[in-house]
């Protein structure tokens, strides 16, 4: 199984995973899987720790250009197109949406790191039913992570596009 945010990706364990749905339990786990967990506990836990510097690299990597963006390039051709009473709606408009989705990128940063240190520090040897269905967790949150830096790239071309169109019209 891989998880994937950005560029980043490490592999959790390396096996075929199953979820069957049953009458009476929603999300009973295949017990193949949960003997799997069980098993290689020792080095999905690795593979987590790995996972964990990786992503903590990226964070500070894309937390850093976010606000570089938003910093020396958004806000204050914003302020120069008020100063100078020029209208560029959707330049303002991605600024809010800029703003905001870092924000949430923050946010939701700090929910995925406490979910996945969770994980870290579940026992997966002696509960891996428990440590399955907390790495799902896990995996909901890095995937809304992937999104919204997927959300950020797209308003940072659009920015782009939106000062070239700009440049056009002066």
């Amino acid at each position: 199984m891989v998880i994937a945010l950005g560029c980043v990706s490490a592999p959790i364990f390396a096996s075929t995973v199953a979820v069957r749905a049953e009458e009476g339990d929603q999300d009973d786990i295949d017990p193949r899987v949960l003997d799997n967990v069980s098993q290689n506990c020792s080095s999905i836990k690795q593979a987590l720790r790995d996972l964990q510097r990786a992503d903590s690299r990226t964070r500070a990597y894309l937390g850093s250009a976010y606000e570089t963006v938003s910093r020396d390039f958004i806000t204050p051709l914003n302020l120069r197109l008020v100063k100078n009473n020029r209208v560029a709606t959707k330049l303002f408009e991605i600024q809010g949406d800029f703003s905001s989705k870092q924000s949430d990128f923050r946010t939701e940063y700090t929910a995925y790191m406490r979910e996945l240190e969770s994980l870290i520090a579940a026992n997966c040897q002696e509960h891996p039913r428990d440590f399955y269905r907390q790495l799902q967790k896990t995996r909901e949150h890095r995937a809304k992570l992937h999104n919204l830096s997927e959300d950020l790239n797209k308003l940072v071309s659009e920015q782009y596009q939106g000062v070239k169109t700009l440049r056009e019209e002066i």
